[in-house]
């Protein structure tokens, strides 16, 4: 079972990403940084409203700067945020694909 999140985004910083499970952080993302509740990591974030595309384009801007991953317009996919579970999905797969095409995941 999913539980809601009260964890503090300063407590999980990229650095320190490998020492908390990755939906944790998205979460608290979306919490600190994007200031939307979610009450689990499988919530609908398309469903409930959270995710609009203001919103979205935010949560990426985020992604990016933070994990030091580049998103292409052509995995912009709406089933890849659906819950913060398909993020951090989304995110693991970008990380992979880009250790596999030379292109790294490092903090910017």
């Amino acid at each position: 079972m999913s539980q809601p999140f009260d964890s503090n985004l300063k407590e999980a910083e990229p650095k320190t990403l490998s020492s908390v499970p990755l939906r944790d952080w998205i979460a608290t993302l979306f919490s600190e940084k994007l200031h939307i509740k979610i009450s689990s990591v499988e919530t609908d974030l398309i469903e409930t409203g959270a995710l609009d595309s203001l919103a979205l384009v935010e949560l990426l801007l985020h992604l990016e700067q933070e994990l030091g991953i580049k998103i292409s317009l052509e995995n912009l996919e709406l089933k890849n945020f659906q819950s913060i579970s398909s993020i951090a999905e989304f995110v693991e797969n970008s990380r992979e694909n880009g250790h596999r095409n030379g292109e790294g995941f490092s903090k910017t």
